[in-house]
């Protein structure tokens, strides 16, 4: 009985030696890893930057805000929808529950 070949075509050099002998692949696996650098520090940065606005900004909270032009009386059901906002930008007694039936007290 022979020796029993692998089914995988394997190379006969060295993949560090390949490296040394084709000046084309050691260009493009250099570009690669400085591509792979580049967008790790692109990505951390726009991490820590999304990090300090959260904290300087605080919190979410849910408030309700007007889509369209109300009236004093006119019924809000149509008229606004739910938007989260950083807690330092909701106004003071903003709200957090809305009734079916809620009416506005004043024009907006």
């Amino acid at each position: 009985m022979g020796r029993v070949r692998s089914p995988y075509v394997r190379s006969r050099v060295r993949w560090y030696r390949r490296l040394l002998l084709d000046p084309a692949a050691l260009r493009y696996w250099l570009a690669v890893a400085a591509l792979g650098i580049v967008l790790a520090v692109v990505v951390a940065s726009a991490l820590g930057r999304a990090a300090a606005a959260r904290a300087r900004w605080g919190d979410t909270t849910t408030v309700w805000v007007t889509t369209d032009a109300v009236g004093t009386g006119d019924a809000l059901a149509g008229s606004v929808e739910r938007a989260t906002w950083p807690e330092a930008l909701a106004p003071p007694g903003a709200v957090a529950d809305l009734d079916d039936d809620a009416r506005s007290a004043l024009a907006v």
